[in-house]
């Protein structure tokens, strides 16, 4: 993390952070505070989400364990990206709480590797699984 980066998120009052739950009766959720960012060789700002966690006080972590995050994107910056969800009609993705809710339920994706395994096989049946593949079961009638 750089240091200008936390130097924005420390500097900020408390009235610029939203908070983020993954449910209305979600006590754990998060912080973020929106702005723009750049490092010293890129031609333009990004849209940076300066993220905190929030356990209140039902997740036991231990304090400095669990750091804050950042998320840098070009979503919702009018570019070509963001025409393309809107043809797609998913114009929602480049909003600043569903682009925190999907980087904080990317974990969700990896069930789907969870569950391939727990179909009947204690390991996939390969040696080397590349990331995000799937298997399927062919009973040689075609179909």
């Amino acid at each position: 993390m750089y240091y200008e980066v936390k130097a924005v998120a420390c500097s900020a009052p408390a009235g610029a952070w939203q908070q983020y739950t993954r449910s209305k009766n979600d006590e754990v959720g998060w912080e973020y505070l929106e702005f723009g960012t750049a490092c010293k060789t890129w031609k333009r700002f990004r849209r940076a989400l300066y993220c905190r966690f929030l356990a209140n006080h039902k997740q036991l972590y231990l304090p400095d364990c669990r750091p804050d995050t950042v998320i840098v994107t070009n979503l919702g910056q009018g570019g070509y990206i963001d025409e393309l969800l809107e043809r797609a009609g998913m114009t929602d993705y480049t909003s600043t709480h569903s682009i925190v809710a999907v980087y904080h339920g990317r974990g969700s994706d990896e069930l789907t590797n969870r569950a391939l395994k727990d179909f009947g096989h204690e390991q996939l049946p390969f040696k080397q699984f590349t990331a995000n593949a799937a298997w399927v079961l062919y009973d040689g009638t075609g179909v």
